[in-house]
């Protein structure tokens, strides 16, 4: 099996799921744009990965030198209380931190390979009758689900 960076393995295959959008529902909740703030929303909106909060301040820090930690923290935490992002822990695959992205329009599956860490998202077609069926049958509108799935390629099925 591969041993891969913890902080270089989430490959999001499919961010056209939220790509752009963040930085408008923003200026929609009012959100000031400040230089450590766009820089930072810009890096979610358009992440080819899925970015902790460490590789989103080495990521800020190239474009806003000066900004530190503590935005980065305040950002995230503003974001989420305000149901722009959401927090993902990726099965904690080979590390303890969590992983942030634009909430997106519609629900998505995260598979992670538990060899290579790779991650992939997906909208399985049957998803929406699994929503109308919890929704029926426990009497709930869902406003959000989360669902990881955690196997092995077939790259890393080999070394097993």
């Amino acid at each position: 099996m591969n041993d891969p960076d913890p902080t270089t393995i989430q490959e999001r295959t499919a961010p056209s799921l939220t790509q752009g959008s963040l930085k408008q529902a923003c200026r929609e909740k009012g959100i000031r744009m400040t230089r450590q703030r766009e820089a930072i929303i810009d890096l979610l909106d358009s992440a080819e990965n899925h970015l902790d909060a460490k590789k989103l301040l080495e990521e800020a820090k190239r474009r806003v030198p000066e900004i530190d930690k503590t935005t980065i923290y305040r950002t995230i935490r503003r974001l989420r209380k305000l149901g722009l992002i959401d927090e993902l822990d990726l099965l904690h695959f080979r590390h303890e931190g969590h992983f942030y992205e634009p909430l997106p329009d519609k629900m998505h599956l995260h598979i992670v390979c538990l060899g290579c860490g790779k991650v992939v998202e997906m909208r399985p077609k049957a998803w929406s009758e699994v929503e109308r069926e919890i929704e029926s049958s426990c009497d709930i509108s869902i406003q959000i689900a989360r669902c990881e799935v955690g196997g092995y390629c077939s790259r890393c099925i080999k070394d097993l």
